[in-house]
């Protein structure tokens, strides 16, 4: 599994060519970091998390659902080869003051990726940033939400 963190607003289809190649440099440079720690999907189907903790009181948020096509094109070559191989993708978008609590990491982010919650611990204040997970994807044959025979 790959998991990194993207410091910074995610760019979507609609932003300009400059803006979409500075997001694209983000998470390439994130990505990169993460890489050392975990496995290069080089062949075979993937699974990707994406959450947007975003600053709701800023200016027009970008649609969730146009914000994923230039980061995972970023990704491509580095956590996987293609993203042709993405099965699925399940995608959050949650508003930073709704991590409100004291103290400023609340017991019941424990629970959450390693990654995710050290980067919560750090924040002195609100930030928007993207996690990202890359993993092998869940087995739909599994899952509850399927109907059984």
């Amino acid at each position: 599994m790959i998991d990194l963190i993207v410091v910074g607003r995610p760019k979507s289809l609609q932003s300009s060519p400059r803006s979409t190649e500075g997001w694209r440099q983000l998470v390439e440079d994130a990505a990169q970091a993460a890489i050392q720690r975990g496995p290069v999907y080089e062949t075979g189907p993937v699974h990707a998390g994406f959450h947007w903790f975003c600053d709701i009181e800023t200016a027009r948020i970008p649609d969730l659902d146009n914000v994923l096509k230039p980061t995972f094109d970023a990704l491509t070559g580095l956590a996987f080869s293609d993203d042709g191989q993405l099965t699925d993708i399940h995608a959050t978008r949650t508003a930073l003051n709704s991590l409100s609590g004291e103290p400023a990491f609340p017991a019941e982010y424990e629970s959450w990726p390693a990654e995710l919650a050290s980067h919560l611990e750090r924040l002195s204040r609100p930030e928007e940033f993207v996690y990202i997970q890359i993993a092998d994807p869940p087995n739909l044959l599994e899952a509850q939400w399927l109907p059984q025979h």
